[in-house]
């Protein structure tokens, strides 16, 4: 049996779009995370970071990060992602 891609949905109009965090992004903001906690610039109680291009995120339950708004995958630009 042949796998298909997700985008071939996207392309053949199945779903107008699909709602997921930008992998790229999630990447990034990993890296500036991880940096800021070896660095000790992100200490225990802290409420935000700092992530470069995506600005300033917020730190809730101590512990996780939130990357902000998902991305929206469509016929336009589903096909610039390699996943």
């Amino acid at each position: 049996m042949r796998q298909q891609r997700h985008e071939a949905y996207v392309d053949a109009d199945c779903v107008k779009s699909v709602v997921l965090w930008n992998p790229v992004d999630l990447g990034y903001a990993a890296a500036y995370v991880m940096r800021a906690t070896a660095d000790g610039t992100l200490q225990p109680g802290d409420t935000e970071v700092e992530a470069g291009k995506l600005g300033t995120l917020s730190v809730i339950n101590g512990s996780e990060i939130l990357l902000g708004a998902p991305f929206i995958f469509t016929k336009d630009n589903i096909n610039e992602f390699e996943f």
